[in-house]
């Protein structure tokens, strides 16, 4: 489940610490990806593998990314998971991987854990967090490597990001430091102010209390940094979440329409809660959103 505000957030922590579990998830026993490339393994083999298989999965250190191409791409996907959710919950439970792949748009879709997108870590910050991934991975390993071996997710390509509650939050803070290499992004079910959500346990276990420390959480915070999120973007929350409030979304919608005037921000607010019933309806109008904005 994705991390609750406060109280099954502390919950979950507990256990987990308790535990002495990095995951509270557990990895299906076979993958829907046909195959396995190890970082160690030889660049033309990855080459080989890429021109051989529409689906495979790649792994960086550790940390296993699902590759997924149609017969032609037009654009590339960045699709980031929630707080503790598997990389192919997307594609299990919606139709967003079979619509996108049919509509010529490869998936990116890596395993961040119980990453809450962090830009660093501090002395007051828990063991248990400093063990996640942070968004530099994103950049300065996954992109790179993408860029660097595959010859995707280059700048002046049709690349776009997307992330569900905590994917969210960490799709906004990825524009925000790389404003030119996306075309779009869709944001749903996110936070995106943290100094809002000030008892939020995961935050404390990362940033210290925030009466203590309270420039740290104007880090890694999309509200803080929304002059760098200039491009068209898509929002959505269910009117029902129970987990994050839509006051959340609706700060963002109008904190960007005050700071971009001119820019494309499409909001779509539906009845649903935090779950993939309520995600299902948004993956068609965000496929759309997308592919308007092909060619722009």
């Amino acid at each position: 489940m994705r991390r609750p505000m406060f109280y099954l957030t502390l919950f979950t922590l507990i256990f987990n610490l308790a535990c002495k579990n990095t995951r509270t998830t557990s990895e299906q026993s076979k993958s829907n990806a046909d195959s396995i490339v190890q970082l160690s393994e030889s660049k033309p083999k990855v080459h080989s593998l890429y021109k051989e298989h529409k689906t495979q999965t790649i792994e960086l250190y550790g940390v296993k990314v699902d590759l997924k191409f149609p017969n032609t791409v037009k654009g590339y996907i960045m699709v980031l998971p929630g707080w503790s959710f598997p990389r192919y919950d997307w594609c299990n439970q919606t139709t967003l991987c079979q619509n996108a792949l049919e509509q010529g748009f490869a998936l990116v879709m890596p395993d961040m854990g119980e990453s809450i997108y962090a830009s660093q870590f501090y002395p007051q910050s828990w063991d248990k967090m400093r063990k996640t991934l942070t968004r530099r991975w994103l950049t300065d390993t996954l992109i790179k490597y993408l860029q660097d071996s595959f010859d995707i997710v280059k700048p002046k390509q049709n690349n776009f990001i997307m992330g569900l509650s905590t994917g969210a939050h960490g799709s906004g803070l990825i524009v925000e430091d790389n404003p030119t290499l996306f075309k779009a992004c869709a944001l749903l079910s996110g936070d995106y102010d943290q100094t809002t959500l000030p008892m939020d346990l995961v935050f404390i276990a990362t940033y210290g209390r925030y009466e203590q420390f309270p420039q740290r959480w104007q880090t890694d915070n999309v509200i803080a940094e929304i002059s760098n999120l200039n491009i068209p973007v898509f929002i959505g929350h269910g009117l029902q979440d129970p987990l994050i409030p839509i006051s959340q979304s609706k700060m963002l919608e109008m904190k960007l329409k005050k700071e971009h005037p001119t820019q494309l921000i499409q909001t779509n607010y539906l009845n649903g809660k935090h779950d993939y019933k309520f995600w299902e309806l948004e993956s068609q109008p965000i496929l759309t959103f997308f592919n308007n904005q092909i060619g722009n």
